[in-house]
């Protein structure tokens, strides 16, 4: 029989394709093979080369009582499966836990004092409730009829890792080949049983079980081993619940941006222009699959709509440019998850007593270090899993992708977000804006006057507006309009008015100065502004006044009185001198005709303030050519009123020079130009000469035609002065244009080939060119 099973063995291991150690494919083998039968050759090397290493262990008579207990237990537990031809080293099963000497209680009292693997034997090979990994494993097997594949494995690695010296301890894949090989069973088999035992299945997994170089059992368990199986046992849920928590809890933040946890509706998102709302969407609901350029379904259905409540009828978004979303990354989200299981795990170890009493104190150590890294990955993963920024433009929402994967976890979501955005953000220091930037970004152009809340409402509400974190810049905006651009302030709570400028209201009806009401601040700070309904920027000082006439005190007044006679004037009107009743002269706008107080109240021309122009134009020439004085005035005109408006001729004095003016004069007043318009003109001439014995002197006041009949020179009979002026006064001026039609245009045509000198002086309102009648 030794024969017969040494040949048959030997053509097994020579024959197999599998690797074996270099003796057991000697020919001298077979000799061997035949020699210790029935005890296979691995375990008599096993007892002799390794076991009796072991200083308590005794060569001879251990070595034979473990031999003795191993065919003991065998013959009373022989496998139906399959031929026993060897006795081997896993028959010294620690299955056979006989306290009166069982191999169980020789390697717990002799052998494990060296060095301890007890509970390696109890959690991985064999335990009296049948709950060791390896007899786990064994299950798989004995249902089908095998044998017990898990326990031969084990108490193979078991007996070699007794050894003393770490070079010794443990066995490589050749020797565990050759130790359990047998003609009747697959390898494959074997294969699987050991990949389930080293962790391809957690649940069997062995806790003390290690591959390094070689095969073997420490006293330590296999740490990633242990984790690696509680991930396995670890719920998906909870990995969800633990992401969700760390994302929440650590990983958005705060800031000028106010996040807005996983809305599902438009009832969850505030559509309230205070702060920009950030809202950090559900993995479950709005995950980026595809890059990212198109906003998911669920982002575009809150960008558009707003509720005021659950279930309650939606409307659209007011705010809009306050609505800001970030979305997960889907490719993105299983990583996490992993880490987000794996961190679990480990915190489940660390909480568990009945785990953590099979662990060392230095294992225990580097459990709360993976804990540490676990958390600080963990972090990171999730920040990098939302990376996927959608923020209002003008037209739509604009994608972008941010980063905040510091593994530190220094940066929070939010963080990221305004780092991203930090050119469109607009913070305590950002300084006013610009007048130009008020007009066209943020006023209603129909509107004479905004609230300051309207103001920064805006920022809220028209898509692609910066973002406002702080109103200062918005106070300061509104102190410059009104310190340098024209506008004014009304504060509604103390009803104050803010107004830098100078000229008098047209509003204002009182004769005080509108700036010396108790009412009336001529500077402005930016903390006199506030933001609220109540506090009114107005475009113009008029139409504050308009408003708020009833509110603004009337200067204190000072008593007026009478030029004539002193006595005290009664709500005079005008400027002084102010007469009282009595001495007030009835006196009419030349006009309109209307009564007015005192002649005050006129201007040169008789008109009331109501019929004077709101702008004119004045020029003046010295004595010069006349062709070149008519133009050089009328180009004057034209330039003071612009492209869009026109200057009206009003008034025109003409003074005629030269050595002979009354000829000049006379020239001048048959001119066709003159003629057509001799109703509004009149002449005055002064006439002086001087000789020894006296003086004489000569004036004349009166039309063309009278000025023409009595202009005969008089004889000269000592030194001459004369003075000839042609005034002209139109009731209805004379529009100045392109067509020529006035009378500098006529007078310049009449006089373009004459030697005439003149001084020209004209005046008249400027007026729109679409209120001129040509």
């Amino acid at each position: 029989a030794a024969s017969e099973a040494a040949d048959s063995y030997f053509q097994f291991y020579d024959q197999e394709d599998r690797q074996y150690p270099q003796e057991a494919t000697d020919a001298g083998y077979v000799d061997v093979l035949a020699r210790e039968y029935p005890f296979h050759p691995s375990l008599i090397d096993a007892l002799t080369d390794k076991i009796d290493t072991i200083p308590r262990f005794q060569r001879t008579r251990d070595a034979l009582r473990l031999l003795a207990r191993a065919v003991y237990y065998l013959w009373n537990h022989q496998p139906d499966s399959y031929d026993r031809h060897w006795i081997r080293i896993y028959d010294l099963t620690v299955a056979d836990d006989d306290p009166g000497g069982g191999i169980q209680t020789i390697l717990r009292e002799r052998l494990f004092d060296f060095v301890d693997l007890g509970p390696a034997v109890t959690a991985d090979i064999y335990d009296d409730d049948g709950t060791a990994h390896a007899q786990l494993e064994d299950r798989k097997w004995t249902e089908n009829g095998l044998p017990p594949l898990g326990t031969h494995l084990t108490t193979t690695v078991l007996w070699h890792s007794l050894a003393y010296g770490e070079q010794a301890a443990g066995l490589t894949h050749a020797d565990l080949n050759l130790a359990i090989g047998h003609p009747d069973l697959n390898f494959d088999d074997y294969d699987a049983a050991l990949s389930a035992l080293r962790g391809d299945d957690m649940d069997v997994a062995c806790y003390f079980l290690y591959e390094e170089e070689r095969l073997r059992f420490k006293q330590e368990p296999n740490l990633i081993r242990i984790i690696d199986q509680r991930i396995e046992s670890t719920p998906e849920a909870s990995a969800h619940s633990r992401f969700q928590n760390r994302l929440t809890s650590k990983e958005i933040g705060d800031g000028g941006f106010q996040p807005v946890e996983f809305p599902e509706s438009p009832a969850d998102l505030p559509d309230t222009p205070d702060t920009p709302k950030l809202a950090v969407m559900h993995p479950d609901t709005a995950a980026v699959e595809d890059g990212g350029d198109t906003p998911p379904n669920r982002v575009t259905q809150l960008y558009e709509q707003q509720a005021a409540k659950h279930e309650g009828e939606t409307e659209t978004r007011i705010y809009k440019n306050y609505a800001l979303f970030l979305a997960p990354d889907a490719d993105r989200m299983d990583a996490a998850i992993d880490e987000a299981r794996r961190l679990e795990a480990i915190e489940a170890l660390l909480d568990s007593p009945e785990q953590k009493a099979d662990l060392s104190s230095e294992q225990i150590e580097e459990l709360r270090e993976r804990s540490d890294e676990a958390q600080l990955m963990l972090g990171e993963l999730v920040r990098n899993v939302y990376r996927h920024l959608y923020y209002p433009d003008r037209d739509a929402l604009t994608h972008i992708t941010i980063g905040a994967t510091e593994s530190n976890g220094g940066t929070t979501l939010v963080d990221a977000v305004q780092t991203t955005l930090e050119d469109k953000i607009v913070k305590r220091d950002a300084g006013a804006r610009g007048s130009a930037h008020v007009q066209q970004k943020l006023w209603q152009q129909t509107q004479d006057a905004m609230s300051t809340e309207a103001l920064v409402n805006q920022y809220a509400k028209k898509p692609g507006l910066d973002y406002l974190f702080s109103t200062k810049p918005i106070r300061e905006t509104v102190s410059s309009l009104v310190s340098d651009h024209g506008y004014a302030y009304w504060d509604g709570e103390s009803g104050t008015a803010y107004w830098v400028g100078t000229a008098e209201p047209e509003t204002w009806p009182h004769p005080e100065p509108f700036a010396k009401s108790p009412d009336v601040e001529t500077s402005i700070r930016d903390s006199d502004v506030q933001i609220g309904s109540a506090f009114v920027v107005y475009r113009d000082i008029d139409a504050l006044v308009d408003d708020h006439l009833d509110e603004i005190d009337r200067p204190e007044q000072t008593v007026a009185t009478c030029a004539e006679c002193g006595a005290e004037v009664e709500n005079p009107e005008g400027s002084e001198p102010y007469y009282c009743e009595e001495h007030q002269s009835d006196t009419t706008c030349s006009s309109c005709g209307k009564e007015v107080a005192s002649e005050q109240l006129l201007d040169a021309r008789g008109r009331c303030e109501e019929c004077q122009p709101d702008e004119s134009w004045e020029a003046s020439k010295k004595m010069m050519s006349a062709s070149r004085a008519f133009s050089e005035v009328r180009r004057d005109a034209e330039s003071k009123a612009g492209t869009d408006r026109t200057p009206l001729l009003e008034e025109v004095t003409i003074q005629v020079g030269g050595d002979e003016p009354f000829q000049a004069a006379k020239f001048i007043s048959q001119r066709p130009g003159f003629k057509a318009r001799e109703d509004s003109v009149t002449v005055r001439m002064q006439y002086e000469t001087r000789t020894d014995d006296g003086t004489y002197s000569a004036e004349f006041t009166g039309s063309p035609s009278r000025f023409r009949d009595v202009i005969d020179q008089p004889g000269s009979f000592g030194d001459d002065r004369e003075t000839i002026q042609f005034r002209f006064q139109f009731d209805e001026p004379e529009p100045i244009t392109d067509e020529g039609d006035d009378l500098l245009a006529a007078l310049d045509n009449d006089l373009d080939a004459g030697n005439i000198d003149v001084r020209v002086e004209g005046r008249g309102p400027i007026q729109a060119s679409s209120e001129v009648t040509v």
